[in-house]
This record gives structure tokens, sequence and C-alpha cells, in this order.
């Protein structure tokens, strides 16, 4: 069965599809909600998301996984894990009692005891959107997952995060050469995708999005098994998983016994 990696787009997601047969090129492409793409997408054996699942909150105000995936991307991608914003500032944008970045700053405060970044609040929309399909939809709950797209490679390139920012030409060729490890196919993909699509999508978001279809591939010789960080996730309020999952190459994960 297929599996799905999807990263947000500008109000959106860009999501590729990879089907159990890795061998040829994926499908790559853009939904204006996470429910249209669970639509269309939604028989994918595992989809894992770039974006947090499972909110803190005044019981639980830090998600370890964030602590941890700070720590193992350090000292060059760490800053690319922003701290996730409060329930009560999640469920007040979607209930339409906090809109503002003022109100949901206010909110996060209260209830974690700081307040948001503008990078994170930019990203609440989409976070509530996700939110809510995790609690509305119980396929939704047995199939996505929450994967950061520089843990992924982190663990591809074997627990090593990469050197240059994906936003130079440098950082482009260095994370293509990862993915061409795996998916000799990919340079070429992740070409003809950013620039034939409909939308017309940057080669960094198909970059990420194809490393976090990757990553759900239920098996591929070259890789272990799915990993989740924390290996004993949180839970939060809701019951959802407060987790980020990767892989890395068998060779390494044989070595550590993992």
């Amino acid at each position: 069965m297929a599996v799905v990696g999807a990263n947000i787009f500008r109000g959106g997601w860009f999501a590729v599809r990879i089907d159990d047969d890795f061998e040829r090129p994926a499908d790559g492409e853009f939904y204006p909600d996470a429910f249209s793409l669970m639509d269309a997408w939604g028989s994918a054996a595992r989809i894992l998301f770039g974006t947090p699942i499972g909110l803190p909150d005044a019981e639980q105000p830090i998600r370890l996984v964030d602590q941890a995936a700070r720590h193992r991307l350090k000292p060059l991608r760490h800053s690319s894990v922003f701290p996730v914003p409060s329930r009560a500032a999640i469920e007040a944008f979607r209930s339409g009692e906090a809109e503002s970045y003022r109100a949901l700053s206010d909110l996060n405060h209260r209830e974690l005891g700081k307040r948001l970044s503008r990078q994170s609040a930019a990203l609440v929309p989409m976070i509530a959107e996700l939110d809510q399909l995790m609690l509305d939809n119980a396929v939704a709950r047995e199939k996505i997952r929450e994967a950061h797209r520089e843990l992924c490679f982190w663990g591809l390139n074997g627990r090593r995060p990469m050197e240059h920012a994906k936003a130079r030409p440098e950082g482009i060729a260095e994370r293509l050469r990862v993915l061409s490890e795996y998916l000799p196919w990919a340079p070429a993909f992740c070409s003809d995708v950013s620039r034939e699509s409909r939308r017309p999508i940057p080669v960094e978001v198909v970059v990420d999005s194809l490393a976090t279809a990757l990553t759900a591939v239920s098996s591929h010789p070259s890789l272990s098994g799915l990993q989740s960080l924390p290996t004993e996730p949180q839970r939060d309020a809701r019951g959802l998983r407060m987790e980020m999952v990767y892989r890395v190459p068998r060779a390494a994960a044989d070595a550590l016994g993992a």
C-alpha cells in the first residue's frame, strides 16, 4: 500500500505519495486542507505530517519530543523546531474566540508561561486543522503521525543533521544526495514536480515532502524500521501522541541494536 508525506505550503499541504514499489517515481499534489488530502489519499497505509500533533497544556507544558529533536539537530538545524502552541490557544482559534496574534500569545502565556513567537503563531491555523482531523477521524488517528523534515533528514543521513540550510543551493544538493541513496529517481522527481506542477512548488518543499514520505515507507532494504522520538511518547490531554518518527540506515541501526 502507498504511504504519504505532507508539509505545510501556502495555507495548504504539499504531499508526496510513494507506492510500495518505491523503485518508481512518486506522485506529488497540493491540497488546500488536511481533510481533502485525507479524502484523496486516506487509503494509504501511513501518512506523516510535518506539523505538530499532540499539544502542550498547563499539566504538560513541555513537549519532550521537541527538546529531544533540538538536541539531535544541534548545532545547525535545531532552530527549525518551533515551540508548539498550547491546546488552549489552538482550541480558542478554532472556535473563533482568539484569532489575533496578541490574543493567541496571551492565551499561550497563561497556559504555558511563555508567549508565542511569530513563527509559531503563523502555524496555528494548520495545527488547528490537523488537530481537528485527528480528533474527529478514528482512521486518521490510526494512520497519521508527526515527522519533522529536518529530523527525517537527520535519520536518513545516519543521525547527522544537514550542514546547509535548504534555502541555499548547496542545501538542496546535500538533501538530494541523501535522498538519492535510497531513491535514485529523487533528483529528477523533485525537479519535474517543482517545474511542472499546476501550482508552482518550490523545490525545497518537494524535497522536504519526499523525505517525509520516504520515512513513511513500510520497508526499504537500506533503512531501519520506523522509530519514535521519544521511544515512549507523551500523550496530550486529548490522547494524541507527542512524538516525531524517523528512520536510520539499516547498518547504523544494526550497529546500535535498534
